[in-house]
């Protein structure tokens, strides 16, 4: 029977409360506590790190009731992981004083998948083998999901059923006929039967239902014949209550088919545009009946390609409509009516992570990304594990992940009307920032990037009579560069201006009463920069010079444990390099 713990994805262990002697465990038990303690009969502080061994020794001093704590172990592979460790009391406690340990993956919520066929076989074996390990193994089964019962030629479940089982069922089961409890029809009870009398035992199993509806609850039923002799002496059952998971699988399916269409419109901006303006085409051509249905098939497959199913049901149903009547201008009408209708519930669906407006040449999709975090992380937590999960996760992250270029852009507005307030021509800023981010993390040091778009402006960029003095283009120039190594994001704002002096920076730092040493470098005196009040400008005004702005800018790059530092050339230029680190959205 021991052989049969060893199916579970859990680590399973018997332990004597009173040295702590591990009495009995299953091969998932020594991968999940790193391989060690195995051979002879070891300890248990032999496997857990001491913290646990202290907490677990300390509940155990004056209470008998079962204990719970979470905690990072690392499997056999050296992997560490996120395990759960539950310790009950056994039955046997006043005997024995036996305690029941499990360890789970926290990250890894699996079905526990037992193959009924392997409890055949080993009920199979050794007869005297299994009521040796039987009071031992008794433990471990009943902590299992899944319900376990046997009943016998006659149809009749006998004792040796698991805990479980009567959990499920919710009553008694020994005793009774397997009929009665699974709540079979008249004409199933007699293939319960015929599974012992001739050769088509597997058929009459394979014909018993497999799928239990109680109540609200569904279950799940797999039958093994148990056959000694070369004949079948009784037949072991295995029930598991699948309800919770058939409802996570139905709310990841359409947390699934919404992460999806938001993917394929997003994709497409342009081709779901061009079908909400084909809604108005259609609207003016209702005279037309060819007109309109070739409209209605063309918006049918535009809305099916993206995902949009609700949408072309709509023209699926007119369409059918049309075909099997005759289509008149107020059919027609009451088409658009109802696709619109159907567009205003698929923009309520999704409120708050798509949005479409009109403005002044067309409609604007916007994306709005909190709800998106949101509809990722709930995809993201569900414990089903398959690869349609993984790409639509991937194609989310794409989505909330633009080019750095995109998430600063509203940046040249700042650099423009920084300018232009101080009489200087305008120009475009240059980037060479294609690197995707994920913005959320960075709200605030991003808002900070003013600062430093102001004060390249306001600082830096000379007059224009200045700049051709100086053989340079009357226009000043900024670029903004980024580029991502070793998880680390790196932000450089490069501008052509006059540069910083470091001794002008050491001089004004003094007069704000900042410590400097005597023998500072040059590069040292140009971070004073960022200290709050010391400003390369002599006078403050509306844009800059009061010694707050890469203050600003420093700090909300510490707090994402993240540097500035600014270096400079007189007469060409200053750059302000931000680095910080790439946090992925798998980590939120």
């Amino acid at each position: 029977m021991k052989q049969l713990a060893e199916y579970s994805s859990e680590g399973l262990a018997l332990v004597s409360r009173n040295d702590w002697t591990i009495l009995s465990c299953n091969h998932s038990f020594h991968e999940f506590t790193g391989g060690r303690g195995e051979g002879g009969r070891p300890r248990l502080s032999d496997c857990l790190p001491p913290e646990i061994m202290s907490a677990l020794s300390e509940h155990f001093a004056g209470r008998s009731d079962a204990w719970i704590q979470e905690h990072t172990l690392r499997f056999s592979t050296g992997r560490p992981f996120p395990a759960r460790i539950a310790v009950e009391v056994s039955e046997d406690q006043d005997k024995d004083r036996i305690l029941v340990l499990r360890i789970s993956d926290i990250s890894e919520i699996k079905k526990k998948d037992l193959l009924t066929h392997s409890v055949a076989d080993m009920l199979n074996s050794n007869k005297k083998r299994i009521e040796e390990a039987k009071r031992n193994f008794k433990s471990m089964l009943d902590l299992l999901p899944q319900g376990f019962l046997q009943f016998d030629p006659q149809g009749i479940i006998n004792r040796d059923h698991s805990i479980e089982a009567e959990k499920i069922f919710k009553e008694p089961v020994a005793g009774r006929h397997i009929a009665e409890v699974l709540g079979l029809s008249a004409e199933e009870a007699e293939l319960v039967a015929l599974v012992f009398e001739g050769p088509s035992a597997k058929m009459c199993l394979d014909a018993l239902p497999h799928e239990l509806q109680r109540g609200d609850r569904t279950l799940e039923v797999a039958y093994t014949p148990i056959v000694q002799d070369e004949k079948i002496v009784g037949v072991m059952t295995a029930v598991h209550d699948v309800t919770e998971s058939r409802a996570l699988r139905k709310a990841l399916d359409e947390k699934t088919r919404i992460a999806k269409t938001l993917h394929a419109v997003l994709s497409a901006k342009t081709e779901f545009i061009e079908m909400i303006d084909f809604i108005d085409l259609i609207e003016s051509s209702l005279r037309d009946p060819m007109a309109v249905r070739r409209g209605v098939h063309t918006l049918k497959g535009g809305f099916s390609f993206l995902e949009c199913h609700d949408l072309a049901k709509v023209c699926h149903r007119w369409e059918s409509d049309w075909r099997a009547g005759e289509y008149t201008e107020a059919s027609g009408r009451e088409f658009v009516s109802a696709i619109r209708s159907e567009l205003d519930a698929f923009l309520k669906k999704h409120n708050g992570i798509l949005r479409i407006r009109k403005g002044k040449v067309g409609y604007e999709i916007i994306l709005e990304g909190d709800r998106l975090v949101e509809l990722y992380r709930l995809i993201r937590s569900s414990p089903i594990q398959e690869k349609s999960k993984s790409d639509i996760l991937e194609s989310l992250e794409a989505l909330m992940s633009p080019k750095l270029e995109e998430t600063l852009g509203w940046l040249q507005m700042a650099w423009e009307d920084s300018l232009a307030k101080t009489a200087k021509p305008t120009s475009q800023i240059s980037w060479d920032a294609a690197v995707p981010v994920f913005p959320m993390p960075y709200r605030d040091l991003f808002k900070a990037f003013v600062h430093i778009v102001r004060n390249a402006a306001a600082h830096g960029i000379e007059s224009p009579e200045q700049r051709a003095s100086a053989g340079k283009p009357r226009a000043g120039h900024l670029t903004i560069s980024a580029s991502v190594s070793n998880d680390m994001y790196r932000i450089c704002f490069t501008d052509d201006g006059r540069g910083i002096e470091p001794s002008k920076i050491i001089e004004f730092a003094r007069k704000r009463g900042v410590t400097v040493a005597p023998d500072m470098s040059a590069h040292e005196a140009m971070q004073l920069i960022f200290e709050p009040d010391v400003s390369s400008k002599e006078e403050a005004d509306d844009l800059a010079g009061r010694g707050l702005g890469l203050h600003i800018v420093r700090h909300e790059a510490n707090l994402l444990n993240g540097s500035a530092e600014v270096t400079s050339q007189p007469g060409k230029g200053t750059t302000v390099t931000i680095t910080f680190p790439k946090y992925l959205m798998c980590n939120l």
